[in-house]
Parts: C-alpha cells; structure tokens; sequence
C-alpha cells in the first residue's frame, strides 16, 4: 500500500507526486487524508481503469491531475466542488459522467489527450460534468465526442471559447448545455442534428452563430417550461438561443436538411439582424420561435421566398429574399 511505501518520507509535507503501479481505494483515502500539502498528482503509469467511488468529493489539496493512461470512465461527482486547478483526461477515457467536475470553481484548464476516445460528456438539469466551473475560460471538445449531455457546462460564467475539432462527430448539444456561458462565437459542427432547449440560453456575449458546410441539422428546440414547485432554474421559456441580447447573424444557409424550429428558440434577440437558412421547404417553426424587430432579415433559398412568406414562424420577418440577392 502506499502508506508503506512512503513510511520513511514526511508525506504530510509532499507537494509533488508521480505514482507507477498499482493503486487501491485504501491508498486514495491516504492520499485525500493524510497528504494534505499535495499539489500536483500524476498517476499517469498507474494499471487502474475506474477511479473509487466520489475520489477526490470536496477535496482541497490536489490542483493538477495527470490521470492514468488505462481509465475509461471519469465517474459521477469524483472530483465535485473540489481544489483541482488542471486535469490531463487520457485518450482511453470514453465517459465524463454527470457532476464529475460540478462546481470546480477553480478548474482553468482541461486537456484532451490527441486521439481522445471521449464519446460522452454527461449531465442531467444541474448536474452536468462541468457545471459550475466558473474559472473554466476556454474548452477544446475532442473529434469522438457524440453527446454534450444536458447542463454539462452550465455556469461556467468565463467560458468565453468552445472549439470543436474540424472532424467532429458531435450529433448531440443536449438542453442547457451551454446555458449562460459568455460565448462569443459559436461554429456548430457538421455532424450536429439536434440543439436541444436552452441549450445556449443567456449566452448574452453571443454575437454570431454559423453551422459548417454539409450541416446535418434537423430540429434547434424549444418551448415552455413549467416547474411544479416554481424554483426549477428553468421556469419559464427556455428556446435554445433565447434571450441573446448581443445575437445579431444566424447563418444557417449550409443547412439544408432542418425539419423543425421549437416556439422562443431565437425569441428575445432585439439585436437580431440576419438570419440565413438553406432548407427549401420551410421547416415546421412555431410562431413564437423568432422575435423579430423591423431590422430582422431573412435569406432563403432562391426561388423559396414565397413559401417562407407564408409559412408560420417565417412570416413574422419583414425582409425575405433569397441567398443570392
């Protein structure tokens, strides 16, 4: 174990620390208890492929974490509302699961390895991976990512940058994956078909919206939400761009497969001045979906104006031409 290993250290006064070996749950509650000085933890060459159960749960000592090389899974909450700083996630790590890092208010920067075989970065309504990390400023989603489920970076209040790799496999941003983060820019990755309710609600620093060439874009959701006991954070519409107050263009002319606009999906944009779509049949959008200003136009497909000028949800722009005008 490795309190027999470090018996003729002062390990209560250890800052730095590499482990190669073998690690059990004993040796991590040594480490969170009886190291309270430790700083920086690479366990990079330990043969382990699940952390214990809530690992470092409200711990104040680790900051910088190399995690091993053989883990697949970062559990629920195993370093919730702790002291971590930076975290190197390993390339074999499939899943983040929900509140795996909820509230590190300290965590500046998370690292994927090169060639991450990350798939899933879980969440539920206030209970995503990254939740509340509220130092967290930029944050690179590596090419195997499938999911960004629900919440998973809520709250991170100076998340200013998110970055998808030029190969994304992204299909699903799942509601309120991005709620109030300060996003500037968002370029939504080709393979995305679904961007669930809210999911980037209260981005008010987001100015512009682009889809990549070939989008496989089918439905940007919506509605109403209402909460029983009248406290859920998400009381009240919740469109997955709504209330942007700095939102001016939305260029979705690259997509050209939408089925479906749910209602306050882009509502209570005053600044909203260009929107741009490429599907020639005007999707199914609800009339509350845009609110539109005076200002507001809308490009179309040419030789589709027509159809937008009559369908529900569309009409409400006072400019609609086509793209190429």
């Amino acid at each position: 174990e490795l309190e027999n290993e470090l018996a003729g250290y002062d390990y209560a006064n250890i800052e730095s620390l590499k482990i190669t070996g073998v690690l059990n749950d004993v040796d991590f509650l040594f480490i969170y208890h009886m190291m309270p000085k430790l700083r920086d933890l690479d366990i990079s060459d330990v043969n382990i492929t699940t952390l214990p159960t809530r690992v470092f749960y409200n711990s104040k000592n680790i900051e910088n974490l190399i995690l091993s090389k053989t883990l697949s899974t970062i559990d629920t909450e195993a370093f919730y509302n702790s002291a971590l700083k930076s975290v190197i996630v390993p390339n074999g790590v499939t899943t983040i699961e929900k509140c795996a890092f909820q509230n590190c208010s300290e965590l500046k920067d998370v690292t994927f390895q090169e060639d991450s075989q990350l798939r899933t970065i879980e969440g539920g309504y206030s209970y995503g991976a990254f939740y509340g990390c509220t130092s967290l400023t930029s944050i690179e989603i590596p090419a195997s990512v499938q999911t960004i489920g629900k919440a998973a970076f809520q709250e991170c209040t100076k998340l200013a940058t998110v970055k998808f790799d030029k190969e994304s496999r992204l299909k699903t941003i799942a509601p309120g994956s991005f709620y109030r983060c300060p996003i500037t820019t968002i370029d939504i990755p080709a393979s995305v078909q679904t961007i669930g309710e809210a999911a980037f609600q209260e981005c008010t620093k987001l100015a512009t919206v682009r889809f990549e060439h070939n989008s496989q874009l089918k439905s940007i959701e919506g509605g109403y939400y209402r909460s029983s006991s009248g406290s859920d954070y998400f009381s009240g519409p919740i469109g997955a761009f709504y209330r942007l107050p700095n939102l001016r263009t939305v260029d979705m002319s690259n997509c050209t497969q939408v089925e479906s606009i749910g209602g306050y999906a882009f509502y209570g944009n005053s600044e909203l001045r260009l929107v741009k779509i490429g599907t020639p049949t005007p999707p199914t959008c609800d009339q509350a979906a845009f609110g539109v200003n005076p200002q507001s136009v809308l490009k179309v497909p040419t030789g589709c104006a027509d159809a937008y000028k009559a369908a529900i949800g569309w009409r409400g722009f006072t400019s609609i031409t086509g793209l190429d005008e």
